[in-house]
């Protein structure tokens, strides 16, 4: 079985020997005598395999599927268009004119024009079918990578209404419901609602795989608020959100998992409880996406294995680029998702 690179420089070998082969054996039955045909044959078989491949890395090297429609039309018609004035004056300079253009005139513009134009087919057509190839090739890459994004968000619902409201959210937010019944009834009502109303955006966000940073922001809003009147003083959070961002699409429950894991380390393990900043702002061409929280960084198994299904599911869905940041010191974590904006 062959694999990629060899599948290549063979398809690349009989693509082009058979043109430049097929170009050197009709001169050479045309032409009086050989002349300087064998010549520029080879220099065309090398100019034209070696600028191919240089083209092939360099769409590799600076990532020509990131880039816009019209550059990725602009740059493979010039880079054809440059191959083909290279291996046209080869020919022009080396082939028996007269086979081609038997006039008085063989060294005129026509002539050159006629060599160009017909090279210029050849050369096109390997560029049509190599882009034809690549883009078949990312269509079904982007297919499958659409289907393990699915996959692996599913299983994040999954873990996330286990291990978020059944049984520590859920069960200690039911437990503050109890005791506020025999203390303030009508906080009682009111945190009731909340739990209900996270709920039902637990239950309409989880079917989706993006969401609008805008709704995120709500959702960690309503369950910091609910956690806020059970640790009361030992919880204080706030919000440093660059406005530009609050309508960028980002990874459903990502921005939540990340809080959740903050008032588990910060509020729930120090007496003293701490401080939360949820953050998000755009530098370069990623946004920064995270929380910042008072107490070192020590999660639990459960935790790690959540992180890891979250950084697989972005991975997916938006970018290799994609990564994760800790930044653990001893008083204090930060926790930073940088996606590709």
């Amino acid at each position: 079985m062959l694999s990629k690179a060899q599948l290549y420089w063979l398809l690349q070998l009989i693509y082009w020997g058979a043109y430049i082969g097929f170009n050197t054996f009709s001169s050479l039955f045309l032409a009086e005598s050989i002349g300087n045909i064998p010549l520029g044959s080879s220099i065309n078989f090398i100019v034209i395999i070696a600028g191919t491949h240089i083209y092939k890395l360099s769409i590799r090297q600076y990532h020509f599927d990131t880039l816009s429609y019209k550059y990725m039309f602009i740059y493979p018609t010039l880079t054809c268009a440059l191959l083909t004035l290279l291996i046209s004056l080869s020919t022009f300079l080396t082939y028996p004119i007269e086979l081609i253009f038997p006039s008085k005139h063989a060294y005129s513009f026509a002539f050159f024009f006629i060599i160009y134009s017909g090279v210029f087919r050849v050369i096109a057509s390997w560029f049509v079918l190599y882009h034809g190839y690549k883009f078949a090739i990312q269509a079904m890459n982007n297919s499958e990578a659409k289907a393990n994004a699915e996959m692996l968000l599913k299983i994040a619902e999954l873990e996330s209404l286990k291990n978020h409201l059944n049984p520590h959210f859920l069960f200690n937010t039911l437990n503050t419901i109890k005791s506020l019944t025999l203390t303030d009834s009508s906080l009682a009502r009111e945190v009731t609602t909340k739990l209900s109303d996270l709920f039902r955006k637990l239950l309409i966000n989880k079917q989706l795989s993006f969401i609008l940073l805008e709704e995120e922001l709500n959702f960690i809003s309503d369950y910091l608020s609910l956690e806020k009147i059970r640790f009361e003083d030992r919880l204080t959070y706030q919000f440093n959100i660059q406005s530009s961002l609050r309508n960028a699409k980002v990874p459903t429950m990502a921005l939540q998992l990340l809080v959740e894991d903050a008032v588990k380390n910060s509020i729930s393990n120090q007496k003293a409880g701490g401080k939360i900043t949820i953050f998000a702002h755009q530098k370069d061409n990623f946004i920064h996406l995270g929380v910042q929280y008072s107490g070192s960084y020590q999660p639990l198994n459960d935790e790690r294995d959540r992180l890891d299904s979250l950084m697989k599911r972005i991975h997916h869905t938006f970018s290799e680029k994609t990564r994760l940041f800790i930044d653990n010191q001893k008083d204090n974590t930060a926790i930073s998702l940088l996606i590709l904006a």
